[in-house]
């Protein structure tokens, strides 16, 4: 709307100069989404050709110095108009960067425009995992299908179908490797208990003078912090 008002005054005052028509369809908007890229987006990386300091974000903008040059005059008022509309809707003029469509407008259009043009629905997927060869491919013959769908929600009461329960009986291969990374499979294969985090912070505070892993072994051969307290008061005594 802000393009086509400022298209609208350059042309009442530019007429006599032979600006009399825009004929380069979404341009304005192009160089209004350049703007904004701009401004927002940082570059990657930078470079230098023939001294000259460009960034990754340089193709882009020759592309747009190409559009406005091919049309000129006409493509340099575009793109001035372009940038400036977008310099507008920045700066929050007016509140059009915080403006929305009411929504009975969008309940309007749901209801009577959008019909007009049907309905696009994206086609289902099959949650069932397919061999390379397509849908056509002979499946190979396993007694269990293999399925990409998340676990179906328990049934509601009174219905015949049986609750599915995940099986968390075997620990995860992640567990296992920050198990055996921490040291704790091997202490829990030895026989050692393995201290909380909040048993460990307790005996450092009642014993604040000694090493701490003389107070996480006394907890590792203790059956709880009580146990390992009385043995830490007996080897000092």
């Amino acid at each position: 709307m802000v393009s086509t008002i400022l298209e609208i005054v350059a042309t009442m005052l530019f007429h006599r100069f032979g600006l009399n028509r825009f004929a380069m369809g979404p341009s304005v908007l192009v160089f209004n989404l350049l703007y904004q890229y701009s401004r927002i987006v940082p570059p990657i990386y930078r470079f230098r050709i023939f001294g000259l300091e460009l960034s990754n974000k340089s193709l882009q903008y020759l592309f747009g110095l190409q559009l406005a040059v091919i049309h000129a005059p006409v493509g340099v008022v575009v793109a001035t108009i372009g940038i400036l509309s977008g310099q507008i809707y920045r700066s929050d003029l007016a509140g059009l960067n915080t403006y929305r469509i009411p929504r009975p407008v969008i309940n309007f259009c749901a209801k009577y425009v959008s019909p007009l043009f049907g309905v696009y629905m994206s086609p289902r997927r099959s949650n069932r995992a397919i061999p390379d060869g397509g849908r056509n491919a002979e499946l190979p013959p396993v007694d269990e299908i293999i399925t990409t769908a998340r676990n179906p929600r328990p049934a509601a009461p009174g219905t015949d179908t049986a609750e599915v329960v995940p099986d968390d009986s075997r620990p995860s291969v992640m567990r296992e490797w920050v198990d055996e990374l921490t040291g704790r499979t091997e202490r829990e294969n030895a026989g050692l208990r393995v201290p909380t985090d909040a048993e460990i912070s307790q005996i450092v505070a009642i014993f604040p003078t000694m090493e701490r892993e003389v107070l996480v072994g006394a907890l590792q051969r203790s059956t709880n912090i009580e146990a390992a307290v009385e043995t830490l008061l007996a080897s000092q005594s």
